[in-house]
């Protein structure tokens, strides 16, 4: 029988009804997250979300069948902003915690026309929200079936405290929300409290005052409650003995008195003092992109002058992107670290195919004694005068690369190795000693110098613990201009324990710039395809700055003197890092450095969930147990196989 006319039209017309309500009802959904892209500083996010692709597609989100909006989870994602009032009616789920949103909280079980949303879970927990903003709206966010998560919050932001051995420093509570009768509760790390002031001073500091300290701050009578406001961190760090020399502790200790500045951003006053010898001593140049200078300040009373924190200036490249910048900062002393490890691991590396360009890759790091392994990279001629005042050597102001420190030569082998010789160029600065320490200024200096001479990649395989430097991030920004990486190590550690980098800032590695590429180390096992990898305990993380992980442990290369050695940290994983980005860099496919970094080889770690950005490692090296180990554990398996066969044999023969 054949359906009549009437009613095949009437079921198309239906079928378009639905269609178009569905399709406006979907669009209802990608306003609103619309607007907390826009509020939060959705283009910064750790995982962003590309609005021209549905919004099933975009990270975090959850949609049922009809594409209506079920669950958001943008947890540690770096939002940065408000939290706008989101019409989501049908979403039941919802986690933002771990990020820095702040303002009042909106209603969010309450639909545009004033209906009720079933929301199952609403965790905003460890953003920067007050009494004030949470209680706004508390009564209609506290009848959420599962939970309003809400309890920890942060405030203020984290605060560096250079001090010598034997100084005094004191830490403020510093709050500046609304409180009523506060609770004070000072801590360092996990220890036991500390003061219940609002204040802790520290008397007469010792080696073992370094750290991370930070203050809870409860309110019985401010409404909620049940929150805890806590401080970012509070660090005291770069000691120095009462004589002036640095102690070898995990901070990067302060040069006393030795300031970095940029001629371009001083003020004609600050000129001035910087001509004046009786009141400061020029103890270094670089006059590259920038020109940098380093000086001693031999009078204390213009040091407020020059240190000046709240002039900026814009920066002098003069795009339409330019970045703020300090007049100077303060010289630091840097110290590279690394493990030294068994000598029972190899590196197997996935063929290289054959490259369609040259890369440049500069390596900031000891120098380069001529290694058979890494020469073949080496241009044989190197230009070192053709740019900035001194040479490729700003340790001793000259072009004399060698060293006796192996950790150059190491690290330029991994970035080269098993290349081949017409895919990479390498230009080795040094900037670190023979005894593996460099100033900060040196290591400006070197980025300047290898941006100068157009170089594609930067290998920097050390960090510091301290406060940010805005002329190294002006560097690093600079870079980014130039579409130049930067491929930095997290660091490794406190103590030989890695730390979130989020919270206890490593530099380079914690400065938010998109070309810089921060890696992190895992370590080795025998049975990788079973048990997996995990983060080396020393390397450090960040769910917000690491964005990839190598094998960083037991690696061999090349040492000095024509032989190899093996050594350990994140900088051997920053170099392998290094390598497959150049080589990626050298096929010509990537059209931006965003699509360079994505187009690397990796693979996802479970292990690393919520500790490193992309949960994923490095996938073209392999880390294998060289063979007389191999059969070594093969043979104590079979060992311990055999004793347990005979233990049950006698066991089970007893009466």
């Amino acid at each position: 029988m054949k359906t009549p006319l009437i009613f095949r039209c009437i079921f198309v017309a239906l079928l378009m009804v639905v269609q178009v309500t569905t399709t406006y009802a979907q669009e209802i959904d990608r306003a609103a997250l619309t607007d907390l892209y826009n509020a939060a500083g959705g283009a910064n996010w750790a995982n962003t979300w590309d609005q021209q692709q549905p919004i099933r597609t975009w990270y975090g989100v959850t949609v049922n069948a009809q594409g209506r909006v079920t669950e958001l989870d943008l947890s540690s994602n770096n939002l940065v902003g408000t939290l706008p009032y989101m019409n989501l009616p049908f979403l039941r789920r919802l986690n933002l915690s771990g990020n820095r949103l702040s303002g009042v909280v909106p209603p969010m079980t309450i639909d545009a026309a004033g209906n009720i949303i079933p929301l199952q879970l609403f965790n905003i927990n460890e953003n920067e929200f007050t009494f004030e903003d949470i209680a706004k709206n508390y009564e209609v966010n506290s009848a959420i079936q599962q939970g309003f998560i809400y309890q920890r919050q942060y405030y203020g932001q984290a605060r560096a405290y250079p001090v010598a051995l034997g100084d005094n420093v004191t830490l403020s509570a510093d709050y500046n929300g609304q409180l009523g009768a506060p609770e004070y509760v000072w801590l360092q790390r996990n220890s036991q409290p500390l003061t219940t002031d609002s204040i802790y001073t520290i008397d007469n500091a010792e080696s073992e005052d370094i750290g991370r300290y930070y203050v809870e701050i409860r309110d019985s009578e401010q409404f909620p409650g049940d929150i805890v406001m806590t401080s970012y961190d509070q660090i005291v760090y770069n000691f120095t003995s009462n004589d002036g020399s640095p102690v070898d502790s995990e901070g990067a200790p302060v040069r006393p008195n030795e300031l970095i500045l940029n001629l371009e951003l001083l003020t004609p006053t600050q000129l001035a003092i910087i001509n004046d010898p009786t009141k400061v001593k020029i103890i270094d140049r670089c006059d590259c992109d920038d020109d940098l200078i380093l000086i001693e300040i031999l009078d204390d009373s213009v040091y407020e002058e020059l240190i000046d924190i709240n002039s900026r200036t814009e920066s002098a490249d003069g795009d339409n992107d330019e970045e703020e910048v300090e007049n100077n900062d303060n010289n630091y002393d840097i110290k590279l670290r690394s493990e030294i490890p068994v000598d029972i691991w190899e590196l197997t590396f996935s063929p290289a195919p054959q490259p369609k360009n040259r890369v440049k890759v500069a390596v900031i790091d000891t120098g380069y004694d001529g290694h058979p392994q890494i020469a073949p990279y080496i241009p044989n001629a190197q230009p070192y005068t053709d740019a900035c005042v001194f040479g490729a050597n700003f340790v001793d102001n000259n072009n004399d690369l060698s060293t006796t420190n192996a950790h150059g030569n190491h690290i330029a082998s991994l970035a080269v190795m098993d290349a081949p010789p017409n895919a990479i160029s390498l230009f080795p600065i040094k900037a670190f000693n023979d005894d593996g320490k460099a100033t900060l200024f040196d290591l400006i200096c070197g980025i300047h110098y290898a941006l100068d001479r157009n170089v594609n990649i930067i290998n920097i395989s050390a960090s510091y613990w301290g406060e940010k430097s805005d002329l190294l991030e002006a560097a690093v920004v600079r870079a980014k201009k130039e579409r130049v990486l930067i491929v930095a190590s997290s660091g490794n550690g406190i103590e030989g324990q890695g730390v979130d980098i989020g919270t206890t800032p490593f530099y380079p590695a914690a400065l938010p710039q998109n070309n810089l590429v921060v890696v992190g180390s895992i370590r080795p096992n025998p049975f990788s395809s079973f048990l997996g990898d995990d983060l080396s305990k020393f390397s450090n993380y960040s769910s917000e700055h690491v964005d990839i992980v190598a094998y960083g442990e037991c690696i061999k290369a090349a040492g000095i003197n024509n032989h190899t050695t093996t050594l350990g940290g994140t900088s051997q994983s920053t170099a392998l890092v290094t390598r497959a980005l150049a080589l990626q860099l050298a096929q010509g496919t990537a059209a931006s450095l965003e699509e360079l970094v994505k187009s690397l080889p990796t693979k996802p770690v479970t292990a690393l969930n919520g500790k490193i950005k992309s949960a994923q490692k490095l996938d073209n090296v392999q880390q294998k147990l060289v063979p007389w180990a191999l059969y070594v554990l093969i043979g104590i398996l079979i060992l311990l196989a055999i004793i347990y066969i005979i233990w049950r044999i006698r066991r089970n023969s007893k009466p």
